[in-house]
């Protein structure tokens, strides 16, 4: 998305937008390909509004939620959850972020998911 800039966070009108298929993708692969994406799409809006060929469209803030840090205990592996959310997790967090897993009395470390 490309947004003209206003003084409150994430408030400007909307000048462009493309959708993204998040699949199977890690936090690494989307991160990597929403940073191409986004280029291309800067680049286009910037060719759009030289042209005045742009419509704004305001922004909806109603639902809105700002995503906060994530603390290392989400980054704890808890064998109770389902696979699903644990797919998600170790996909989310991948490659950024390492995953601490603790059997026993044993500690380890996750870093990737296996493809």
């Amino acid at each position: 998305m490309v947004m003209r800039m206003e003084e409150g966070l994430d408030t400007g009108p909307i000048l462009m937008t493309e959708r993204v298929v998040m699949d199977e993708k890690t936090y690494g692969e989307l991160h990597d390909e929403l940073a191409r994406r986004g280029a291309d799409l800067m680049g286009r809006a910037l060719v759009a509004l030289e042209k005045g060929d742009v419509a704004e469209q305001p922004q909806d803030q109603e639902g809105l939620i700002y995503a906060k840090k994530i603390e290392k205990a989400e980054t704890r592996i808890d064998w109770t959850r389902s696979a699903r959310e644990l797919d998600r997790l170790i996909r989310g967090l991948s490659p950024r972020r390492a995953l601490g897993a603790k059997q026993r009395a044993n500690a380890s470390r996750c870093c990737s998911p296996s493809r």
